[in-house]
């Protein structure tokens, strides 16, 4: 694949890599002439026409002459030299800038990870972007397995390319892992394949790792003449060094949800043996509550909120002695018992007010905080007609259930006094999807 021309620096004249705008450059090099070059010829015209010709002896005016040339084209070319030294540096400075912005780009993308195979794709394609290579790969070693898999390629047809080398590749790769250390591979070698690009270079940095690497990432240059510069393998080992601490990151983001998502399990099942009389009621009620939440479109953090604080909206419950149902105070203080119980939890603690708050009412009426209209939390506004609806169509110990057209009813009359009336409009409209029903 062709690089396409770089439009936005046509190349000089003068030289093939500049920094400089073109008419930067010119200026530069008038105002040298002038500065420099237009005052030794001056001087040399004055030479000659006054000092030579009292010069009796033509050798010694020659040479004299000569000096005069020499030192114009000595200045001439300290100047060609010097801007050459500088459009190199420049370049090079160029260069590095382009890689730390690549390395910021590609830092952005390792943060927003959340996924270990979120960070080997955006590690592929921040290879791409800072070296202009043709394809990337990133290769892991699975957890328990100690051969290494391909999880992620970027560039033009980069598993066709992987396939192309895989022998030279794959020993590479097992050099580098062993070794920790990169490797580059510059083979001249035309792909077995015709239709695949012939490969010109393949850089390949190991992922550090605690003990052992995490795995490699190989880079592979299919254009002739393209090379791999020190420079670019300095900054696909940091690459590297940042992609390892996201894919760690991820992993123990992953672990910790999964322990979030088993506690909450536990907690649920818990609360339905406390509870004895409604068994599977958390579930039901957060089934539903994520229905509702789609339909009110709240975005995903909010949702996210209002599953785990409907699940767990009757967890102050545990704090209530159910041998006395007759004492309806009690059982009103299961919303700041929850509350209490969740706060001090870090990845709860925005889910505590939504617990604290599932039994006030619209019109102001409800408990603990008497809240009403847009004070209420919308998450526990939803909890609470959620809930309404499963304790009226579920078997409870002191109440048979209603059929589920008379609990519609009842929440379509509470609308504006109990219930959002927002709520009870997006619930009207799930009962026509025909997935409400009765526990």
């Amino acid at each position: 694949m062709e690089k396409a021309p770089d439009k936005r620096r046509p190349k000089s004249r003068w030289h093939s890599v500049s920094l400089f705008p073109e008419q930067f450059d010119r200026v530069a090099f008038v105002l040298y002439f002038l500065g420099g070059t237009v005052p030794l010829v001056a001087l040399g015209v004055v030479v000659e026409r006054y000092q030579l010709t009292s010069i009796a002896d033509r050798h010694t005016a020659a040479q004299l002459s000569g000096v005069v040339v020499g030192i114009v084209m000595l200045s001439l070319g300290c100047f060609a030299m010097l801007r050459r030294v500088v459009n190199e540096s420049l370049a090079e400075l160029e260069g590095n800038n382009r890689r730390l912005a690549s390395l910021l780009d590609a830092s952005r993308a390792f943060s927003s990870a959340q996924h270990e195979p979120d960070a080997s794709y955006a590690l592929a394609a921040s290879a791409i972007a800072l070296t202009q290579a043709h394809a990337s790969c990133v290769f892991l070693r699975p957890r328990g397995n100690d051969s290494l898999k391909m999880t992620a390629s970027a560039g033009a047809r980069g598993p066709e390319l992987y396939e192309a080398l895989v022998e030279p590749l794959v020993g590479l790769v097992d050099s580098v892992m062993e070794e920790r250390h990169p490797a580059t591979y510059f083979p001249g070698h035309a792909s077995r394949h015709s239709e695949t690009p012939t490969i010109h270079g393949a850089v390949v940095v190991p992922l550090p790792g605690e003990r052992l690497p995490l795995g490699a990432l190989s880079v592979v240059h299919t254009q002739p003449g393209s090379d791999f510069s020190s420079s670019d393998v300095d900054a696909l080992s940091t690459l590297a060094g940042l992609a390892s601490v996201a894919m760690v990151n991820a992993e123990l983001l992953f672990a910790q949800r999964n322990f979030f998502s088993h506690i909450t399990d536990i907690l649920v099942t818990a609360i339905d043996l406390h509870l004895g009389y409604n068994g599977g009621h958390g579930r039901r009620v957060a089934d539903l509550a994520n229905r509702l939440g789609h339909r009110l479109q709240l975005d995903e953090r909010q949702r996210w909120r209002l599953h785990f604080a409907a699940l767990l909206h009757d967890i102050g419950m545990l704090k209530v002695d159910r041998r006395n149902p007759s004492d309806a105070k009690a059982f009103e203080k299961h919303p700041a018992y929850g509350f209490s119980m969740l706060r001090g939890i870090r990845l709860w603690k925005d889910v505590a007010p939504l617990v604290l708050h599932h039994h006030e009412r619209f019109d102001g009426k409800g408990y603990p905080a008497g809240l009403a209209g847009s004070q209420i939390p919308m998450e526990a506004r939803i909890i609470a007609l959620c809930e309404a609806f499963d304790t009226m169509t579920s078997l409870t110990s002191y109440k048979a259930p209603v059929p589920v057209d008379a609990a519609v009813r009842e929440i379509e009359a509470g609308s504006g006094t109990q219930f959002d009336p927002c709520t009870v409009q997006a619930f009207r409209e799930i009962l026509t999807e025909g997935v409400v029903d009765a526990a």
